[in-house]
């Protein structure tokens, strides 16, 4: 298990219906990406091909071409399991 991706960090939304070994398998795999104010995750038309899990402050979900924040995600939510 990584040490960035403890078990408990992945008991969140859907992933908190999988089994302890399933987790434990996908922590394997996380990897951690810090973002600072103002950065960008991912944009509209970007592969969408990671789900990601806030750790910590909250990510805003802007529509670009109005400058309109249409949700905020805050600690433990998901964000980006649409797409997969």
């Amino acid at each position: 298990m990584s040490r960035d991706a403890p078990l408990d960090q992945l008991e969140v939304g859907l992933l908190g219906s999988l089994g302890r070994r399933s987790r434990r398998r996908l922590a394997e795999r996380v990897s951690v990406q810090e973002l600072r104010a103002g950065d960008w995750l991912f944009r509209a038309g970007d592969p969408g091909d990671r789900l990601y899990v806030v750790r910590s402050g909250r990510l805003d979900v802007v529509a670009e071409d109005v400058d309109r924040v249409l949700r905020r995600v805050g600690r433990g939510e998901i964000v980006g399991e649409l797409a997969l």
